[in-house]
């Protein structure tokens, strides 16, 4: 078993998603890296701490707003919600991955052409 599985079993995460590597950890939650062996790629998974999941008012204004909400969007600079519900006592969120290429990685390669600036304005 590797260490991928381990960290999986240890999250009390089902076999479908394992855990590559922690990407943050701060005073709401934990963010994680992983794999879902059932659409074959990797998503970000978002744990809350205790506390979050204790606080009902936080919990509803946080996690169910931002499912809701994500929901609704389908464009290609938004991630889709796969999954939110709770495990082991805390609230999660799994999202997809966004890709490599960032609008930072675009504005270094060279100025951009007028045409590409509108286009990308209008997609922030």
């Amino acid at each position: 078993m590797s260490t991928h599985d381990n960290k999986s079993i240890e999250l009390g995460w089902p076999a479908r998603y394992q855990i590559r590597k922690e990407l943050k950890k701060g005073a709401l939650g934990r963010l994680f890296l992983a794999y879902d062996q059932e659409l074959e790629k990797d998503v970000l998974i978002k744990i809350a701490s205790p506390w979050v999941s204790e606080d009902r008012a936080f919990k509803a204004y946080v996690y169910d707003r931002w499912a809701e909400k994500e929901t609704l969007f389908e464009h290609p600079n938004i991630a889709n919600i796969i999954e939110v519900g709770k495990r082991t006592g805390c609230y999660f969120l799994v999202a997809e991955c966004p890709g490599d290429y960032t609008l930072a990685d675009e504005l270094k390669n060279a100025p951009l052409e007028p045409e590409r600036a509108i286009t990308l304005m209008h997609q922030v």
